[in-house]
């Protein structure tokens, strides 16, 4: 597991950055650990350009179909 910049004390734990400056790739790390690299790897493995050329594809025609031109 990964760690986040934080302080304890008696009234609690609080986090040492300011939300504006924690990315959400820390937070991700901290949960799930240091092996990010490797999931994201694995992610992009599952699909070619092809599909995601496809998706977008798709998702433009979706977007079209709801549209109208007077």
């Amino acid at each position: 597991m990964g760690s986040l910049p934080v302080s304890g004390g008696s009234s609690g734990t609080r986090l040492l950055k300011r939300p504006e400056a924690l990315s959400l790739l820390e937070i991700y790390q901290a949960v799930n650990g240091d092996d990010v690299e490797r999931q994201l790897k694995e992610t992009l493995a599952k699909d070619s350009l092809a599909d995601v050329i496809d998706r977008l594809k798709q998702a433009a025609e979706g977007t079209d179909a709801g549209s109208t031109t007077d």
